[in-house]
């Protein structure tokens, strides 16, 4: 799987839409559904395991983006 830089998952993640639809996607039952029945992932049950850890962890960073950023919100009023 590709990963890409921790700078461009900041950059990306600094967006809140792009940050809680990306949380939203991987909250999902929808989110967890698509990644299982892609018919690449279904043959290889350790690749399914990566995506879903890479999946947690990204969906981590982008929730605590978007707290980051109401927090930042709420102190700039």
């Amino acid at each position: 799987m590709y990963k890409y830089s921790k700078k461009a998952q900041d950059r990306y993640f600094s967006y809140p839409i792009e940050a809680f639809l990306f949380a939203a996607f991987s909250l999902s039952d929808e989110g967890i559904n698509f990644l299982q029945n892609k018919p690449d992932n279904q043959a290889d049950p350790e690749k399914l395991r990566r995506l879903r850890s890479d999946l947690a962890e990204l969906k981590n960073q982008a929730v605590l983006s978007l707290q980051g950023q109401l927090y930042s919100a709420d102190n700039s009023v």
